[in-house]
């Protein structure tokens, strides 16, 4: 990534390196900007929704009952009990 940025990628021989760096790249800029609008939807307009509608407390002790961290471990198998409790307070979102 230091040849791209330095523009010194030509001083690669194999052209088909050069060309996945380059993709590379392009994809690496696409998924950043991707996140970025996504961080912005979230902190617009979905957690305003969860927090006007629901309990957060709650959300996150299904998410973690679900196992739903998972995809984020290195090391696959790994689990965390957790029992964080549903709200004592549905009514006032119901």
């Amino acid at each position: 990534m230091i040849l791209l940025v330095l523009g010194r990628i030509q001083l690669l021989r194999n052209n088909r390196l050069k060309e996945l760096l380059t993709l590379w790249i392009s994809e690496i800029i696409q998924v950043t900007e991707e996140e970025a609008a996504w961080r912005d939807y979230k902190s617009s307009s979905y957690a305003p929704f969860l927090l006007k509608y629901s309990s957060i407390r709650t959300i996150m002790n299904r998410y973690w009952q679900e196992n739903a961290m998972e995809t984020f471990y290195l090391d696959k198998g790994t689990t965390v009990k957790f029992d964080l409790r549903d709200s004592l307070h549905r009514d006032r979102f119901l």
